[in-house]
């Protein structure tokens, strides 16, 4: 492919997924239970743990299983709906400037707000940063203190940081503190977080399987619950507070317990900072591996590092994807994907870091099967075998939390095992005449601390949809916009997932005084969309949470089984977000999506696995599976275990419970038959033409301005990272069409009101 044919490809692509986006998205799912301001019901569906009467006729409610059909639509009226519920979440409850407006320059009313409205929860370390400490409404005492620190900056009084070690007793006594209620609780967001989601769907799903999980757990007579070993004193010790000078003299100001008041502290200072020092920062590091097979031998070697504080990532979009190498250090003059190599790059906010390029060909020099003829690299007994993705949360003084996640695995189960592999034994990959499909898939990062904000959701919804109702028509919209705007969208969409999870779904496995539920270090989702390795025609998006932070602070007397009944609820519910996002995310003209999830194999017979049953298991049962049983997991499989495509792992001793569906370890699954048709004159949408609200939260992402780093100009490597989806030059039209029709269903179908 040439490289006019690339940027010409590229336009044309932008100029459909403009068309699309207003044409195509913003789709009502039928039957929707909407719970914005401008809907007919406020009321929040329960999402507590089910009582154990109920479960005989949980298990038989009925759920949805086929996606949406898409109808019309108003955008003006979505657009309002979202003004209207950030209006509905006033700034002075949600934004660090708006509420320290109303303290009166008060550093005395400032120390009582986080005192005595902002919870204390026990973790390592900062996570959230001031302001998701303010939009979770609690935070650790190095988060409280930055919360602290910034109104009163915004007063502009001078502070500094406080450190020092707590004993055991009195950091078991802030533990328990936060199990104690808040005394002058700020807004609660209620509904209005789940607004834009079908949470009565979502809520039925997730009773009708904790339902069936249960049932089958004690058909084979077991019995969760045990020591959960989740021992939170280690993470209090470390202790920040704040320090205000007041007439040349530093006073303590500590808001960790009720009745503290200024001056008085928890325990003496060992180091003081004027800013939060980089090693209290909560981090996540992102790897990408590329595994080639040399010689009988695999080996890995990294080719993108990446680590950054999980409170900024939190606030950030961030995009992994995939470009052909051009070498010649880095320029693309007349250069194109013949050479059969890749470079991985991550945007984050638009700016884009590349990095080192590995090759995707086989040991003969052949392509492995690829359809095209690359020729050349790759020699020498060397064979690309996969690409894997590793995540590594790490937070102060505490052990790190390392997760792979296969992006390409050419290497089958049995074959790995055995530790023998050879050239012929890899999986050939699908590929159009431009590379290998599964190099042209996006994958959006989502980073959570616990302190995603509704009202900055609700502000970037509507800015989303007027911009792509609106500018994004223009007819130079593909070359005046980069890569990062034409995705931002997509990423105000994907939000949703993180919003609903950590304001809805979180809170509801708790139970007053006796069960507070804590993220406690970073959490991460991600959503793929690409071509279908299966079929070329066909789009495929999976969702997956990688990681989750959740730990349960518990009263000493609490039932150990309670506690692992409402980890088994939250794995449930969380999967049930899952699935409906999914459903609703591949609506379509006739239904005519193919849907996978654990939830979705739920309707045939259950079988519960043990370690003790691994060893008998065929060949055929998949890697990941074993490995789970073999961990001490219990596993509930759908269907028969040798041929296990989705299950579920329980904890036995805490019942930590997650949806699992091979082979990337995705809950959910959506595959489009054949590619989106900007076509049909059912999807009529009436878009805002004037932008007329004033809703400006700090920090908040700018709306997208023609030229800026746009795509005109410079040299040919910065048009294609900044500007053209690297993505949709990799895979023939068909497949680019259906890729701009995701956009369009998942950018404006998720957020609409």
């Amino acid at each position: 492919m040439t490289m006019d044919a690339v940027r010409g490809h590229a336009r044309w692509t932008a100029v459909l997924l403009a068309i699309s986006m207003v044409s195509g998205g913003l789709l009502p799912t039928p039957g929707l239970a909407q719970t914005g301001p401008g809907s007919s019901t406020g009321a929040l569906p329960s999402l507590a743990l089910p009582a154990d009467v109920t479960l005989s006729t949980d298990a038989a409610l009925e759920v949805i299983d086929t996606a949406a059909v898409m109808g019309s639509v108003d955008l003006t009226a979505l657009v309002d709906d979202a003004v209207a519920t950030a209006e509905a979440l006033p700034a002075a409850e949600w934004e660090v400037d708006a509420l320290a407006a109303t303290l009166a320059d008060d550093p005395a009313a400032a120390f009582r707000t986080v005192r005595d409205r902002i919870a204390f929860e026990p973790y390592p370390g900062a996570l959230r940063g001031a302001d998701g400490t303010l939009a979770a409404r609690a935070g650790s005492s190095f988060d409280r203190a930055l919360l602290l620190a910034a109104v009163l900056d915004v007063m502009g009084v001078r502070t500094r940081f406080a450190f020092g070690q707590l004993d055991d007793d009195t950091a078991a006594t802030l533990v328990a503190h936060a199990l104690d209620p808040i005394a002058e609780p700020l807004q609660d967001a209620g509904p209005l977080a789940g607004r834009t989601l079908d949470l009565d769907a979502i809520a039925t799903r997730a009773r009708r399987d904790h339902a069936l999980l249960r049932g089958a757990l004690g058909s084979a007579d077991v019995v969760l619950g045990g020591p959960s070993g989740d021992d939170t004193i280690p993470d209090v010790r470390a202790h920040a507070w704040v320090q205000v000078e007041q007439d040349g003299v530093w006073i303590d100001h500590d808001p960790s317990l009720p009745g503290l008041e200024p001056g008085d502290t928890l325990t003496p200072i060992t180091t003081t900072s004027d800013v939060m020092p980089d090693t209290a920062w909560q981090s996540v590091g992102l790897r990408l591996e590329a595994e080639t097979l040399t010689d009988g031998v695999l080996d890995r070697t990294p080719v993108l590092d990446h680590v950054a504080p999980a409170a900024t990532l939190e606030d950030s979009e961030v995009f992994l994807y995939f470009q052909p190498d051009q070498g010649g250090g880095g320029l693309l003059f007349g250069a194109s994907a013949e050479e059969g190599s890749f470079v991985p790059l991550l945007m984050i906010d638009g700016e884009v870091t590349a990095g080192d390029a590995f090759s995707v060909l086989d040991a003969s020099g052949d392509d492995g099967g690829f359809g095209f003829g690359l020729g050349g690299g790759g020699g020498g007994g060397t064979a690309f075998a996969g690409l894997w993705l590793t995540v590594t949360t790490t937070a102060p003084d505490a052990d790190p939390i390392v997760t792979t996640i296969p992006l390409v695995d050419r290497v089958p189960d049995a074959t790995r095992a055995s530790g023998l592999v050879a050239v012929e034994d890899l999986a050939v990959l699908p590929a159009s005449d431009a590379g290998p499909l599964a190099m042209g898939a996006i994958r959006h990062l989502m980073v959570g601390t616990g302190g995603a904000n509704p009202r900055a959701a609700a502000i970037g919804q509507a800015d989303a949809m007027w911009w792509a109702g609106t500018e994004l028509l223009a007819a130079d919209a593909s070359t005046e916009y980069p890569l990062g705007d034409l995705l931002w969208p997509l990423a105000v969409a994907d939000d949703t997932i993180t919003l609903v999870l950590e304001r809805l779904l979180v809170p509801a496995i708790g139970r007053a005084g006796v069960v507070a539920p804590v993220i406690g270090r970073p959490r991460l989702v991600v959503t793929t969309f690409g071509a279908d390795p299966a079929g070329g025609e066909l789009l495929q998006l999976d969702i997956d949470l990688v990681l989750d932070g959740l730990r349960l602070v518990a009263a000493p007397d609490a039932d150990p089984t309670d506690l692992a009944h409402r980890r088994l609820w939250y794995g449930a519910l969380g999967s049930a977000l899952e699935t409906e996002v999914m459903r609703q995310t591949a609506v379509s003209t006739a239904g005519d999506a193919l849907l996978m999830s654990t939830s979705l194999a739920m309707g045939g017979p259950l079988s519960v696995l043990t370690s003790d049953a691994a060893a008998a298991l065929p060949p055929t049962t998949p890697a990941t599976l074993r490995g789970s049983l073999a961990e001490g997991l219990l596993a509930v499989v759908p269907g028969d275990p040798a041929g296990a495509d989705t299950w579920w792992t329980i904890g036995p001793a805490d019942g930590t419970t997650r949806a699992i569906l091979a082979p990337s370890g995705g809950a959910s699954r959506g595959t489009r038959v054949g590619p989106f048709n900007s076509g049909g004159g059912t999807r009529m949408i009436q878009p805002s033409q004037t932008k007329v609200w004033d809703l400006d939260p700090p920090k908040r992402r700018p709306l997208p301005v023609k030229g800026r780093a746009g795509c005109r100009g410079g040299n040919e490597y910065i048009a294609i990272v900044g500007c053209v989806s690297a993505p949709t030059s990799l895979v023939i039209s068909q497949v680019s069409i259906a890729i701009t029709g995701y956009c369009a269903f998942r950018i404006l179908n998720a957020i609409r009101g």
